[in-house]
């Protein structure tokens, strides 16, 4: 050491011990809540399971009223356990699953075989009870996706609690599912749904 300023050279890259990677975080499972089921659940839940950590979890949640037991048909899932719960006011059971325990995402489906003002009408009242119980829960709640079958229902949806309704006319499952696994995502899905956007 004469005072001259280092040099890098092959012997003092040898000499110096090599630098470790930073250990990456290990995502933890996650916790999702659908609510209704429609024709794209099944591959929302396909999706949602390629991006989650093993050990997710998500609650499926539907009318009995308006969706029959025959009519869910699960796909085959890797990661991804489903509890699925088939009750009369899916509103009231949405308030006390929140109750319970958190959730980080979840998606509204509009329901099939109604008249769409009646499907949209359903999602509201879901989102209202969904805001409800967020409310009383605490903290920032969970990220909420709404499907909607009209565009003119998109801001009741945002006023009812959705941080994201997209209209079932340019919807994509997989969208859906990558936005609420995915905040990264959301910006994407809120260009694909301006009038002008791609």
């Amino acid at each position: 050491s004469d005072g001259s300023p280092a040099r890098w050279n092959g012997a003092t890259s040898a000499a110096r011990p090599a630098l470790q990677p930073l250990p990456l975080p290990i995502p933890l499972p996650a916790r999702f809540m659908v609510i209704g089921w429609n024709r794209i659940a099944p591959g929302l839940l396909a999706e949602v399971d390629r991006l989650v950590p093993s050990g997710s979890t998500v609650s499926v949640v539907f009318d009995s009223d308006l969706v029959t037991a025959e009519e869910i048909v699960l796909p085959s899932l890797e990661r991804l356990s489903v509890h699925v719960t088939r009750v009369p006011e899916p509103e009231l059971e949405v308030v006390a699953a929140l109750a319970d325990q958190r959730c980080s995402a979840i998606a509204v489906l509009a329901h099939q075989g109604v008249a769409k003002k009646d499907a949209d009408a359903i999602t509201l009242a879901i989102l209202m009870a969904v805001r409800r119980a967020a409310a009383t829960s605490g903290g920032d709640g969970p990220f909420v996706l709404a499907e909607l079958t009209d565009d003119k229902h998109l801001d009741p949806a945002m006023f009812a609690g959705a941080h994201k309704p997209v209209a079932r006319s340019r919807l994509l499952g997989d969208a859906i599912a990558l936005t609420a696994v995915t905040p990264e995502a959301r910006r994407v899905l809120a260009a694909l749904q301006e009038p002008q956007g791609p």
